[in-house]
């Protein structure tokens, strides 16, 4: 069953986004936090660096004999640098989320990842990265996981 997989439940969340990011050549920045921290070296390479926040609350939306359904926010930040002007780190950010929830909220494969019974896409806004430096724009995307744990 579903404990048996090594990616059910709070462990195939994280994974699965990574892997969905990994899949478009995105670098994660794995600090587990912070991304006040990222060196301008990384960001100015190739705009392909994104962060996973998973939110410490999660929410038991059913529950039976023998399974809990939870809802977990989660939040992907995509960082992008316009050389020149912040307007194309903005125009990047646009064309990537397409790409990103396409790739993200595909049925064959959010649908058939162990544990996860689905995936919603909540919002998304795009803001600067400091105020002092609107030169980079973080792409922020915010989902809500709906996993199945064995209980």
């Amino acid at each position: 069953m579903l404990q048996d997989d090594k990616m059910a439940g709070y462990a195939g969340i994280r994974a699965y986004f990574r892997s969905s990011m990994n899949a478009l050549n995105y670098t994660e920045w794995e600090d587990a936090f912070n991304i006040d921290n990222i060196p301008d070296t990384l960001l100015s390479k190739a705009n392909r660096i994104y962060h996973i926040a998973s939110f410490s609350s999660s929410r038991a939306d059913a529950y039976d004999m023998e399974s809990l359904e939870v809802d977990q926010d989660i939040r992907i930040s995509v960082f992008f640098k316009g050389y020149r002007s912040a307007a194309t780190a903005i125009d990047n950010a646009m064309t990537a989320k397409d790409t990103i929830l396409e790739s993200v909220l595909a049925s064959s494969s959010r649908l058939s990842t162990a544990g996860i019974q689905n995936i919603y896409f909540n919002n998304s806004q795009i803001i600067e990265l400091d105020e002092s430096n609107d030169n980079i724009a973080v792409l922020e995307l915010n989902f809500l996981v709906r996993i199945v744990l064995c209980v």
